[in-house]
């Protein structure tokens, strides 16, 4: 049996009924009361906000390749992959996210992941529950210049062209004038050098000089190396 939830007037005050509702639990009478217009529940909320942007990055040749959310509090990594300088994610709303970036070059073996810093989403309800998130990175260039010298020590030929073999076979050569050289290669990677000798009657034979490391960082358009 339940007393509607009405008003009654008492002593010329106005006072909320309560709803009296009998529950027979194993033949036991148990009285719960309720204040009326109370559901007994609590207020739902949007679990997720959409998250969307613009990626770019500045090296020339690279291009990002996805962006990762990992929740500050719980660990959870959110991967999104970016397409044509778009991603769009949901988050958990009311969190606080480790952001970074990940990258690629033109050519095997570059890539890598920047940090970001941190994403705060934190969507008040009732809102479109959507938050921009723009990203503009530094990266490394792919390609970079490589400048230098050679230590010569041949008295019957001079150098006349330098080759740099890369991990994956591609061959980059370049002429030597003076014992210099100038040539462009991929950064990142390790090459195997060789250097071309001529003699007084055009007699070429090439010899195997050692290995080289290009790795410039950021901001990085070329290096400068002195081979002996």
């Amino acid at each position: 049996m339940a007393r509607s939830g009405a008003r009654f007037g008492v002593a010329g005050r106005i006072v909320l009924a309560l709803v009296v509702v009998v529950i027979v639990v194993s033949g036991t009478a148990v009285w719960v009361a309720l204040p009326t217009g109370s559901s007994g529940s609590t207020q739902s909320t949007s679990s997720t906000v959409q998250v969307f942007g613009l990626v770019s990055v500045t090296g020339a040749g690279t291009h990002p390749t996805y962006i990762l959310f990992t929740n500050a509090q719980t660990g959870q990594p959110t991967q999104a992959p970016v397409v044509a300088g778009h991603y769009s994610v949901q988050l958990p709303n009311h969190m606080t996210y480790n952001v970074s970036l990940g990258w690629s070059g033109n050519y095997t073996g570059q890539a890598g992941r920047e940090p970001m810093g941190q994403l705060s989403v934190d969507m008040a309800e009732g809102s479109m529950m959507a938050q921009s998130y723009n990203v503009v990175q530094q990266t490394p260039a792919s390609m970079v210049w490589v400048n230098g010298t050679i230590a010569w020590g041949m008295i019957t030929a001079s150098p006349s062209a330098i080759r740099f073999t890369a991990s994956d076979g591609e061959n980059f050569t370049a002429a030597v004038q003076g014992r210099a050289f100038a040539v462009r290669l991929p950064n990142m990677m390790t090459f195997e050098i060789n250097v071309e000798s001529r003699n007084s009657t055009g007699y070429t034979e090439w010899f195997y000089f050692h290995q080289l490391e290009v790795n410039a960082g950021l901001n990085v358009v070329g290096i400068t190396v002195h081979l002996g």
